[in-house]
């Protein structure tokens, strides 16, 4: 019989934990394979009306709007967007709350899904990298979503 001490019964249980949890936490490859409906119902179940989260945009288009940007949403509205190189304040029609975001890649899906291809976060479900369209002829873009986290109101 195998003698266990409680410090080593412990550690056991901690190594255990974190091999669990790793385990569990969603590959690069299952983000990629999130749907839709699978990635809008993450995000509406995560229940987030006060975040931030960084943005940019490549496209033809003003450079205020391409950034990156640092977007503040406020009890589900956009209140605040910043740009990150200059310190400099965007207007806040330049950026859209997640729930505006998934009705774009909805729209996009109706309008032209065979030019449409969007990464998804693996746990909260926003999409993290939209290509829509055709860049080339300055009918799409590329947007990037990175480093969405909660705040407070």
């Amino acid at each position: 019989m195998i003698a266990i001490t409680r410090n080593a019964l412990a550690a056991l249980f901690v190594v255990s934990s974190l091999v669990n949890c790793q385990s569990s936490k969603p590959t690069e490859a299952e983000a990629l394979s999130l749907d839709f409906s699978d990635a809008e119902n993450r995000w509406k179940n995560a229940g987030l009306v006060n975040y931030d989260f960084e943005s940019t945009s490549l496209c033809f288009c003003s450079t205020d709007f391409v950034g990156p940007l640092r977007v503040s949403v406020r009890n589900g509205a956009v209140t605040a967007i910043i740009n990150t190189r200059t310190g400099v304040a965007a207007p806040l029609r330049y950026r859209y709350p997640m729930d505006s975001v998934f009705a774009f890649v909805r729209l996009e899906q109706t309008r032209r899904p065979t030019n449409l291809t969007v990464t998804y976060d693996a746990v909260l479900g926003y999409p993290r990298r939209i290509e829509y369209g055709t860049l080339a002829t300055d009918d799409g873009g590329v947007i990037t979503i990175e480093n969405l986290r909660a705040a407070l109101p």
